[in-house]
Order: structure tokens, then C-alpha cells, then sequence
């Protein structure tokens, strides 16, 4: 007999909010990358071996991770247009996202983002796949990210989770069985077995700026530091960073390095505002506090005034 279904809804009042109630999951890092203050949802149903999620939130984040040890997850977003982009690709309403255990998660969402997923324990789709004789399901998804598929189907998984979401759950063999089948099914139907190779290029230079940039946070880093590192032209860094993080790279600079300053901020173990700025590169405190305020909708001295200092 399968286990009920708890459902938890949260409503974030903030990114600090959203922070500390996702330090839980296995998503290490989150970053607000455009300018504003942060709102957003989250619907939550655990059954069993079975974990549903529908995500909304107003501000563009970069989000990086790695995927749980002994799950696995599909993700589908609500915007058929501008979508997810999801480590080197960019999924839209019909791309399936596919997160294998201790697989890197790295992902930054468009503003106004919505989106669904569904994780499953590997032993439970292990043995639901074999049940069904789909022996060449994980053969199919063993290598690959993205999956496309049929609109259509697309649409019954989304429209099947929110209904979950949205209406009190008296049966849960719907997520248990009905669910996984529809899902296992999609994938296999048809071609969706093919790679979607969008942008794999750019993609490529994409995860190699960001990396440069996360891992030189304290140095002067500019878009020809940048080029001189991947020996790219600035043409294809800019469409790099428009195809796959929605911003361009001067602003993908700024907005991080604005997130790891506030990072130290909220720690509480810098005397001075400036100090943790200084940690960082920002050496202009006026420039230093004015995009702050435009990123997070507050001075970086009200952030030490809220007392959200983590430990």
C-alpha cells in the first residue's frame, strides 16, 4: 500500500526567504540575476518514492547543484517560448529535462518563470520500468540532458501535475503509477530518443566564461578579460551569454559578483559594509551600493539592518 500524499505550498516573501528554504535541497548556490525584489511559489507533494514541484518565481536566478544521490528527475517548463536554460541548452515547453543522480545541476531561469518536475527513487523506476518491459528506457536517457517531445504529451504532463498541485489528492495512484507510465511512455514514443543539440557551441563558451568568472571573483574581470581567456570573438561571447543566461556578459559580471558580496554581507563578519565589498572586486562604494540597490531592491546597509546573518 503506496503512502499518502503531503503537500506543502510556500509562498517566498523574498530572496533571502527563498534562500533558507531551499538550503535544504541539493542546490548549493542561488544568485538573483536581474533587477527587482523576489516573489515566488513553490508547491511541493511527496508520495512515497515519488516528488512532485511547481516552481514560479518573478526574478531571473542562477541556480547550480548537483542532482541527488539515488533519484532522478524530469523538469518541463510552463513557457513554451522563452523557457529554462538548462546547463548548455535552453529547454522551452516541449524539451524535457533530464537531472540523473550526482549529476551537476546548473540552470538559470527567465524572469517570470514557471516550471514543474518530477523525481523518482531509482530502485521505484527501476522496477516500474521493468514491469512495463521498457527495457531501452535508461538506454535512452542514460546520455542525454534534453529530450524533446511530442507538444501534446508535453501538455498532459504539465496540465496532469497542476491539477495535483492545484486540487486535493484522493487518489494517489495517480502518482505512483499513472504519472511515471506517461511519462516513461513520452520518452519513448516516437524520436524523443534524439539529443537536443541547440546551441551546444555557445553553450560550450558559456560554461567556460562562467566558470572563469566564479572562480576569479576577487580580480577586475571585464568582458575583454573574457576574451582573452577563451580566445573567442566578442560577437560570440554576447550570443553565449544572451542564448544561455538571458543577460549580457558585463551584466552576468555584475549581478554575480553582486550576489557573493551580499553573500558575505548577511554572514555579519565584516565590520564594515565596504570590507565585504572589497572581497569581492568592488572598489567604488557609491557604484557598489547604487546597483545593489537597483539588484535587490534594498542598500546594502539595510540588508546588515534586517539581522538575517547566517551562521
Amino acid at each position: 500500500m503506496m503512502n499518502n500524499a503531503l503537500k506543502n505550498q510556500i509562498k517566498f516573501t523574498g530572496f533571502d526567504h527563498f534562500e533558507e528554504m531551499m538550503s535544504i535541497s541539493n542546490l548549493v548556490e542561488h544568485s538573483q540575476m536581474d533587477c527587482g525584489i523576489f516573489t515566488g511559489e513553490l508547491t511541493q507533494i511527496i508520495c512515497g518514492p515519488v516528488i512532485i514541484h511547481k516552481h514560479s518565481m518573478n526574478r531571473k536566478l542562477l541556480q547550480n547543484g548537483i542532482g541527488a544521490s539515488g533519484f532522478t528527475t524530469f523538469l518541463l517548463t510552463d513557457n513554451l517560448e522563452e523557457g529554462l536554460y538548462w546547463r548548455k541548452k535552453k529547454l522551452n515547453g516541449n524539451t524535457l529535462g533530464i537531472l540523473r543522480d550526482n549529476m551537476e545541476h546548473s540552470c538559470i531561469t527567465t524572469v517570470n518563470f514557471s516550471g514543474v518536475s518530477v523525481t523518482f527513487e531509482n530502485n521505484f523506476l527501476e522496477r516500474f520500468v521493468s514491469s512495463m518491459g521498457y527495457l531501452n528506457f535508461f538506454k535512452t536517457i542514460k546520455n542525454n540532458e534534453t529530450l524533446k517531445i511530442d507538444k501534446k504529451d508535453a501538455s498532459m504532463i504539465r496540465q496532469l501535475i497542476n491539477n495535483l498541485c492545484k486540487y486535493e489528492i484522493k487518489d494517489t495512484e495517480i502518482i505512483t503509477t499513472d504519472l511515471p507510465k506517461l511519462i516513461i511512455e513520452t520518452i519513448l514514443s516516437g524520436d524523443s530518443n534524439t539529443k537536443h543539440k541547440i546551441g551546444l557551441g555557445r553553450g560550450i563558451v558559456f560554461e567556460k566564461a562562467k566558470k572563469f568568472i566564479h572562480d576569479n571573483l576577487e580580480n577586475p574581470i571585464n568582458v575583454q578579460s573574457l576574451l582573452n581567456e577563451l580566445g573567442t570573438s566578442e560577437r560570440n561571447l554576447r550570443y553565449a551569454f544572451n542564448q544561455h543566461a538571458g543577460i549580457s556578459p558585463k551584466k552576468y559580471i555584475n549581478y554575480y559578483k553582486l550576489n557573493e558580496a551580499r553573500k558575505l554581507i548577511v554572514t555579519g563578519k565584516f565590520e564594515k559594509i565596504v570590507e565585504s565589498a572589497h572581497q569581492i572586486g568592488f572598489w567604488h562604494s557609491g557604484k557598489f551600493a547604487s546597483d545593489y540597490r537597483l539588484l535587490f531592491g534594498e542598500y546594502p546597509s539595510e540588508t546588515t539592518r534586517s539581522g538575517k546573518f547566517y551562521g
